[in-house]
C-alpha cells in the first residue's frame, strides 16, 4: 500500500497518508480497517456500506468491534455519525474509485428492515395484498388464518357464579366475593378472580374489539315479615368497572325486594376505548347496598361474566386493506412535526414480525429478509415512495397501548404529501421502515454512491480515517500498516 495519496480538497500529492491534513481541537487516535464495499439500496438510497474488519488505535492495538465490546464504544466515540471521514482505496479501480475520499458518515451497524409494502423503485409499485403483506406472529386472543390473512377472534364469553354460601344466606354489603366456579372463560384473555369477586380483560390485545356485553345478576329475597316501606326502594345492586385505577359505578339498580325471590340483572356494553385506550387492563366486579341492617335480605345466586361480544368469534377479516398511514385534515406549515396514524392492520400487528419470506419484489429490488418485530424506535427511518425526498426519521411514536384510539403514531417533520388525490394515498401505502442497528457494527455507511456499473458488493479493501487525527496517529500511521500488512491483518486487494 502507497505511503502517497492525495488531497481530497486539492488533488494535490501529500506525503504520508495524514500528513496534509488539518488538525482540529477534537482529534480522533483510531482508524477502520475495511474489505469491501456495497450498495446500501433499497432500504437506503444512494449510500455506500465499507465492511469494517478491524479498528486500529494510534499505537497498532487492533481490535475487532461487536456487540457490547470496548471496541464498539471506541468506534462510536471516534467516529460519529455527521461527520467527515477520509477513505483511502487499496489499488482502487476506475469504478470504485469514487468510494475514496472524503465523505461524511451516515450511519454504523447492520441495516435492519421493520416493515414495508414496496417492491420495486417506481412510485405505484407497492404491494397491501393479504398473500404478502402478513404477519407471522400472534397477539394476545388472535390468531391468523395462513392462506386468507382473516383473523380468528377467540371466544371472551364466559362467567363466574356463586351459589354455595357455606352456611350463611346473609346479603353481603359491598363486593359479592368467594365465586364458587366459572364457566368457559377463556383465561389467556379474560382473567377471573374468583376470591375476589373480580373478571379482567387484557387491555393490550383487543383492537379488533368492537364491544363486550357484560351481564350481572343476583336473586334475593327478604328474610322476615318486615314490611319495608316502596319508596325507599332499600336494596342497590351496582356494576362497577375500573379502567384506569379507580373503580366507577357504571350501570345500578334501585329496588324494593318482596318475601318471593327476585332475579335483578344490569347490562352494560363496553366499548371501543374502553377495552384499548391505554393498554390498562378493564376490571368489573358487582356490589350491594342496602338501607337495613343486616339479616334482612337474603342472596340466592349471583353471576358476573361476559354475555356477547362483537366481532363474534371466529374468523374475522383483517387484511391491509385501505389506507395503511393517514394524517390529520390540518395542514401545518413547512418544516413542522407532524403525527402520522397507522391503520388497524398495522396497529393490530405492532409487536408483531412481518412474514417477509412471501414478499415478492421486483428482480433486482433486494430488501433484505425481516427478521425482527414491528417496533419502531426513535431515530428510525420511514420512506414514501422509492425516493430520498420522502425519506423521514421518526421522531416520536406512540405504540397502540398508549393511543387514545388504539392505533399506532409516529411523529416525523413535515408532511410527506398534501392533497386527498388517489396517487397520494397511494403515496402513503408505499413505505419502508427501517433502522441501522448500532449494536451490530457490520458496516460503516458514507454518503456517497457507489457507480453502478461495478454490479454488487465489491471486493477490494483500504483505510478510513478521520478527518482530523491525533499527532500519535499521523506519525505512527505508515509503520502501522507496515506491521498490519506482514500480520496478514490488512490484505491486499483481491480483485
Amino acid at each position: 500500500m502507497s505511503n502517497i495519496s492525495t488531497n481530497v480538497l486539492s488533488n494535490e500529492p501529500i506525503v504520508g497518508v495524514l500528513g496534509g491534513l488539518p488538525v482540529a481541537e477534537q482529534t480522533q487516535d483510531y482508524f477502520l480497517v475495511f474489505q469491501q464495499a456495497g450498495g446500501t439500496g433499497p432500504e437506503i438510497i444512494g449510500q455506500t456500506a465499507y465492511f469494517i474488519t478491524y479498528l486500529v488505535k494510534s499505537d497498532g492495538t487492533v481490535s475487532k468491534p461487536s456487540e457490547d465490546n470496548d471496541a464498539l464504544l471506541n468506534l462510536q466515540q471516534n467516529f460519529p455519525v455527521g461527520k467527515p471521514v477520509v477513505v483511502r482505496l487499496d489499488q482502487g479501480t476506475a469504478l470504485n474509485s469514487v468510494l475514496g475520499g472524503e465523505h461524511v458518515l451516515t450511519a454504523i451497524g447492520r441495516q435492519q428492515p421493520i416493515c414495508y409494502t414496496q417492491t420495486d423503485f417506481y412510485v405505484n409499485t407497492f404491494t397491501t395484498a393479504s398473500d404478502q403483506f402478513k404477519f407471522i406472529l400472534q397477539g394476545n386472543g388472535i390468531e391468523y388464518d395462513p392462506e386468507t390473512g382473516a383473523a380468528d377472534l377467540v371466544d371472551y364469553r364466559g362467567y363466574i357464579a356463586k351459589n354455595d354460601f357455606s352456611g350463611t344466606s346473609d346479603l353481603p354489603k359491598g363486593t359479592i366475593t368467594g365465586y364458587d366456579y366459572r364457566v368457559d372463560l377463556d383465561e389467556d384473555v379474560v382473567t377471573s378472580d374468583l376470591t375476589n369477586g373480580i373478571i379482567e380483560i387484557d387491555g393490550n390485545n383487543n383492537f379488533l374489539l368492537e364491544s363486550l356485553g357484560i351481564k350481572a345478576v343476583v336473586r334475593v329475597k327478604k328474610v322476615g315479615d318486615v314490611n319495608f316501606p316502596t319508596i325507599g326502594r332499600p336494596f342497590k345492586f351496582r356494576l362497577e368497572v375500573n379502567k384506569t385505577g379507580t373503580w366507577e359505578e357504571v350501570a345500578v339498580q334501585n329496588n324494593y325486594v318482596s318475601n318471593a325471590a327476585q332475579s335483578f340483572t344490569i347490562n352494560f356494553s363496553l366499548e371501543g376505548l374502553d377495552l384499548t385506550n391505554s393498554g390498562d387492563n378493564v376490571s368489573f366486579r358487582i356490589t350491594t347496598d342496602y338501607l337495613f341492617p343486616l339479616g334482612y335480605f337474603e342472596l340466592l345466586w349471583a353471576e358476573l361474566g361476559i354475555s356477547d361480544q362483537s366481532p363474534p368469534p371466529g374468523l374475522t377479516s383483517i387484511t391491509a386493506s385501505g389506507n395503511q398511514w393517514v394524517t390529520s385534515d390540518y395542514t401545518p406549515p413547512e418544516n413542522t412535526p407532524v403525527w402520522l396514524t397507522a391503520s388497524t392492520f398495522l396497529s393490530l400487528n405492532y409487536g408483531n414480525q412481518q412474514d417477509s419470506s412471501v414478499f415478492n419484489t421486483a428482480d433486482g429490488f433486494n430488501l433484505s429478509p425481516i427478521v425482527v418485530p414491528f417496533e419502531i424506535r426513535k431515530g428510525d427511518r420511514i420512506r414514501f415512495r422509492y425516493s430520498k425526498k420522502y425519506d423521514y426519521a421518526i421522531y416520536d411514536i406512540i405504540p397502540p397501548n398508549c393511543s387514545n384510539d388504539g392505533l399506532l403514531k409516529i411523529q416525523i417533520k413535515d408532511l410527506p404529501f398534501k392533497g386527498d388525490s388517489d396517487f397520494i394515498r397511494n403515496s402513503y401505502n408505499n413505505f419502508i421502515i427501517h433502522r441501522t442497528d448500532g449494536q451490530d457494527p457490520l458496516y460503516i455507511i458514507l454518503d456517497v454512491d457507489k457507480n453502478k456499473a461495478a454490479g454488487g458488493t465489491q471486493n477490494f479493501s483500504g483505510l478510513i480515517l478521520p478527518k482530523y487525527p491525533t499527532q500519535e496517529l499521523i506519525d505512527n500511521l505508515d509503520n502501522i500498516i507496515i506491521n498490519l500488512k506482514e500480520r496478514g491483518i490488512i490484505v491486499d486487494n483481491l480483485n
